[in-house]
């Protein structure tokens, strides 16, 4: 005989909470994407500001050579001087292990290679200026077509 004045028996049945559901995440969820997109955003950024930084060095120190080059008309001396910031700026954009060790005949391929194939004949001459007489320098190249190609150069690689 079941007793009516028992409490237990006045009880319902347990409710079990919904499922959890996989979307909303929880707010740490949200931390943390929040953080991976600001980490992202900072590292392209900095990339960014790196290349303008080198393309922005690299386009005033040629401004200083054309300068350089204006005022004592030395042809040898520019060229020297284009061929050492062609390096420098290949240095910092390309693998260094890809561009320390090139020279002579690899350093022009190198050079017509990352400008589309074209300037081959000034690039050989950057690449030999800095170990060539400055008298067979001045009589060879052209310093207008030789500073034409290393702008070409610096603006396709270094932005």
């Amino acid at each position: 005989m079941q007793n009516q004045q028992d409490p237990l028996a006045q009880l319902r049945d347990i409710h079990l909470p919904e499922p959890i559901g996989w979307w909303l995440p929880a707010y740490g969820w949200w931390l943390v994407a929040a953080v991976g997109i600001a980490c992202v955003w900072w590292l392209v950024r900095r990339v960014r500001l790196r290349r303008r930084s080198v393309l922005r060095f690299a386009r005033l120190e040629l401004q200083q050579l054309e300068e350089s080059f204006a005022l004592l008309a030395d042809p040898a001396q520019l060229a020297v001087g284009l061929a050492e910031l062609l390096r420098r700026v290949a240095l910092t954009r390309y693998p260094r292990h890809e561009v320390a060790h090139l020279h002579g005949e690899s350093w022009v391929a190198f050079l017509s290679a990352h400008h589309g194939g074209q300037n081959r004949q000034e690039f050989m001459w950057l690449g030999m200026a800095p170990y060539v007489p400055a008298a067979v320098v001045a009589a060879e190249v052209d310093p207008q077509r030789v500073l034409a190609a290393t702008k070409s150069w610096i603006r396709r690689n270094a932005g």
